[in-house]
């Protein structure tokens, strides 16, 4: 047997080792090679890791540096009232704030390692930094050397810095630019040659106005839209411009400057704030230094020295429709009478007095019956100056007030010019065939004629009972009452004398000296009472065939409401003889009023109207106030004060003739749905040089004193003279909303207390006090509400739409017409239009600026971030 063999290869192993020594140094190398490579990737990733989080970190950190630095330079424009005022120190202390804020995040200290003090901060914010960014040197005394390169503006800058990173605020004052770039390494990077860029945090801030002056709420795509895709809201269209007083605009879709060489919007205070749209020539012209035509705060060509602010617009979320209480959701009863009315349900009656649906109210430019005042312009040089002849440039144009336009010395005679109760019961001779008997009892008492004297037989004119008194069962009796002209002025303290001429007649027109005994008494009446010591007592003069004057007087401080008196006349017999029954007749009538103050104009009571009517030509002109009280006219029980409610088919409408005014303070307007669009011969309706001047009043208050507004007003005016000063101004209007409520509608008031008889006793002269008007402090005045048809805006109306050649509209308060299209054109020339809310809006002022106005308390509001924004 063989031995096993110990140490040698196995049987079948090759001997040679020559191969196998040659592959392995092969295998190691590659080795080497792919670990050479996997470490670069692995570096890489460790750079990615390490190095690009810090970046962002320095990202994150750099960006809220900055948006705390633009927001606190923001707030130094909370007070719209300069938030656009950069020529003083506005925009200054804005910078001042910013710099302060960048000094606190980032540490800044001098060379020395000092913090920088309020001196370096002055110097460093007294400019805009330049384009190449903040300069290291010496500020307020302490040399500065920057880490990092900053810039801060105000307004942002057409620079690279912040046009180059997409601002789209450039030039527009109350915004703050800030910006801080700082240069980073690599840590990990470096050794594959990664060098990074600076890394930047930037942002700009300004503060969104709530204090609007004008809203508009269409939204395109947005049943029913803005008239079409792509239209815009606000369209300025011809030559003219808005001028914003005080407030900001907001526009749900955009605003269109149609004419690129007009004036655009002028922004005394405030911004404008848009859902869509950019500047363009389709729309407005882009801020630009010097300022172009066309567009947003442009260059002002009244001011002097001329100052462009120019501005951009601020982009918002859609605005909702602010949803206002109307007065008529309290006031249920419509009666002419207010019967019906209560403490639960207040009363806007109709008017004129006897007619069941809303009536018309019109004045004369001839009628001394109905005569319409005066409109007058006051100026420097004389009393009163027709307003048609004047010139938007002249001197006091604006201040328009209604005189009456009876001269002289008011005549204290007061005539009949109505029918009250029982008229129906009796004809006129000549028969007019009108229904109108008191036209032949209204003869002018100064000049002598066969009516008003005792020897006049027969009369000219007269009126006389239908049918005859006296029947074989024994007396009757019968009644009727005339409504007296109210007084041209305002009657003094002493006795009024009532006459009148009566007759008997034979139960025709013929007079009759024969038959049955025939008396006649005459009982004064104020709001269809009698007066105390007013009634002559029954039977009081037995009649005859010839007229004869009678007369009585009533004795001093018994009328108390000489606009509210009517004469009834009752005519009696005991005779039972019916062969010989007769009958009675009134030829003329007359309250003499004692001495009058100077003379008023028309006083047009509250109440529900189809329409107000005031003539006027190329010559005569007139006017009317809406007496809010009814002081002389008088209110009925639980009817609301100042509420004007207008409504009704078939020509609806507030119609002024040429240079005609119609003048109201403390009022509000309503308007039903069914009033009309403007057009034709309903609804708003200003002919040329006409006015319509309502809520303008001014009392002197102390700012922070009036209620609705904290500006103090210099001066004094009330258009509606002479009705009593208002102890507030007139911009609180009649009824007001709260606008802190938080429900679906917010809440109203009616500034006025209303005449409850329970409350006053009875006493409804108590409630046409003008020193009782007391609005809430933090409510709004509502001047037109346009009643919605439908909350959801399903219809969308064209109600307010001022048209006229030359027209003027001057209101402050709100125009609430959340769903109507609005519209106001013509010269414009008076100085304020108060807040608007509508639909759409187009204004058309020629040449002239469009004045709106904030004049309401403002609420300083926080300043926010306009951008980066996430497409940034």
């Amino acid at each position: 047997m063989g031995a096993v063999q110990r140490g040698g290869p196995p049987p079948h192993e090759p001997t040679g080792r020559v191969g196998r020594g040659c592959a392995r140094p092969a295998l190691e190398g590659q080795v080497l090679v792919l670990f050479a490579l996997l470490l670069i990737v692995l570096l890489g990733v460790s750079a990615l890791g390490v190095d690009y989080a810090t970046w962002l970190l320095t990202d994150r950190s750099l960006q809220n540096t900055a948006d705390h630095a633009a927001l606190a330079g923001a707030s130094a424009f909370s007070d719209q009232a300069t938030a656009n005022d950069c020529s003083g120190a506005k925009c200054v202390n804005a910078r001042k704030q910013a710099w302060t804020s960048l000094r606190d995040d980032l540490k800044l200290v001098d060379d020395l390692g000092v913090t920088l003090g309020s001196a370096a901060i002055a110097a460093l914010a007294a400019a805009d930094s330049p384009s190449t960014g903040q300069a290291s040197g010496t500020y307020g005394g302490q040399q500065v050397t920057f880490k990092d390169t900053i810039w801060v503006a105000s307004p942002p800058p057409v620079y690279a810095a912040y046009v180059g990173a997409g601002g789209h605020y450039a030039l527009n004052q109350g915004v703050v630019f800030v910006r801080v770039d700082r240069a980073v390494r690599s840590f990990l990077g470096g050794a594959l040659g990664i060098q990074p860029q600076p890394r930047a945090g930037w942002a700009t801030a300004g503060v969104q106005s709530t204090d609007f002056a004008m809203e508009i709420f269409c939204r395109t795509a947005i049943d029913p839209s803005c008239g079409g895709s792509g239209q815009s809201a606000l369209v300025i269209d011809g030559g003219g411009g808005i001028r914003l007083t005080r407030g900001s605009i907001a526009s749900n879709q955009s605003l269109k400057v149609t004419q690129q060489g007009g004036r655009g919007v002028i922004l005394d205070q405030g911004d404008v704030f848009v859902v869509t749209g950019d500047c363009g020539p389709s729309s407005w012209n882009c801020p630009q230094e010097p300022a172009t035509p066309g567009g947003i705060a442009d260059d002002d060509p009244t001011a002097t020295p001329n100052v462009a602010n120019n501005k951009n617009v601020f982009y918002i979320p859609p605005q909702p429709v602010a949803r206002f209480q109307s007065p008529l959701d309290v006031a249920t009863v419509s009666q002419t009478s207010c019967s019906g009315a209560g403490p639960s349900a207040w009363c806007v009656p109709n008017r004129p007095q006897g007619s069941s649906q809303p009536g018309d109210w019109s004045c004369s430019l001839t009628d001394l019956n109905s005569l319409c005042g005066q409109p007058c312009a006051a100026v420097p040089t004389a009393t009163c100056v027709d307003p048609a002849t004047l010139n938007p440039g002249d001197t006091g144009y604006g201040t328009i007030r209604c005189e009456a336009r009876v001269g002289g010395t008011p005549s204290p005679h007061l005539v009949a010019w109505a029918d009250g109760t029982g008229a129906n019961g009796f004809l006129e001779s000549p028969d007019q065939a009108n229904g109108e008997d008191y036209k032949v009892l209204d003869d002018d008492p100064l000049v002598p004629d066969p009516d008003t004297t005792a020897s006049a037989n027969p009369p000219d004119d007269f009126v006389y009972m239908n049918g005859t008194l006296g029947t074989s069962g024994g007396g009757a009796s019968q009644s009727v009452a005339y409504v007296l002209r109210p007084p041209f002025g305002i009657p003094q303290n002493s006795t009024t004398a009532v006459r009148y001429v009566a007759f008997k007649t034979d139960g025709s027109s013929a007079l009759s000296g024969t038959g049955n005994v025939i008396s006649v008494s005459a009982t004064l009446l104020q709001g269809g009472s009698p007066v105390p010591g007013g009634m002559e007592p029954a039977d009081a003069h037995t009649l005859g065939g010839s007229p004869q004057l009678y007369s009585f007087t009533v004795p001093a401080g018994q009328i108390t409401n000489y606009t509210a008196l009517s004469i009834r006349f009752t005519f009696h017999t005991v005779s039972g003889d019916n062969s010989n029954k007769r009958g009675g007749g009134i030829a003329w009538a007359e309250a003499q009023t004692p001495d009058l103050e100077p003379a008023i104009p028309p006083m047009i009571p509250p109440g529900y109207y189809h329409s107000i009517t005031i003539p006027g030509d190329s010559t005569s002109h007139g006017c009317a106030i809406m007496d809010p009280t009814a002081v002389y006219s008088g209110l009925k029980a639980y009817q609301l004060p100042g509420i004007y409610r207008f409504g009704g088919t078939g020509g609806a409408s507030i119609s002024l003739g040429t240079g005609s005014y119609l003048i109201g303070d403390a009022v509000t307007l309503v308007f039903d749905t069914n009033f009309p669009n403007a057009g034709g011969s309903g609804g708003l309706s200003l002919g040329v040089d006409s006015g319509l001047i309502l809520n303008t009043a001014v009392t002197p208050q102390a700012a922070g004193a009036t209620p609705c507004t904290p500006y103090a007003e210099a001066g004094s005016y009330n258009p509606s003279a002479p009705l009593a000063q208002l102890p507030y101004s007139a911009l609180c209007a009649s009824w007001a909303v709260d606008t802190t409520a938080t429900a679906a509608i917010r809440v109203g008031a009616n500034a006025w207390p209303v005449c409850d008889p329970v409350a006053t006793g009875g006493d409804l002269t108590l409630c046409r006090d003008r020193a009782l008007y007391a609005p809430t402090a933090d409510y709004r005045g509502i001047t037109f509400f346009f009643t919605p048809q439908a909350w959801d805006g399903s219809s969308i109306r064209g109600r307010f739409q001022m048209q006229g050649t030359d027209a003027g509209l001057a209101f402050r308060g709100v125009l609430y017409a959340p769903f109507d299209d609005v519209k106001m054109s013509g010269r414009n020339g008076f100085n304020t239009v108060g807040q608007v809310l509508a639909w759409t809006a187009k204004f058309n002022g020629g040449s002239a600026f469009i004045n709106l106005d904030y004049p309401y308390k403002t609420v300083a509001t926080s300043p926010f971030l306009l951008e980066p924004t996430v497409d940034h």
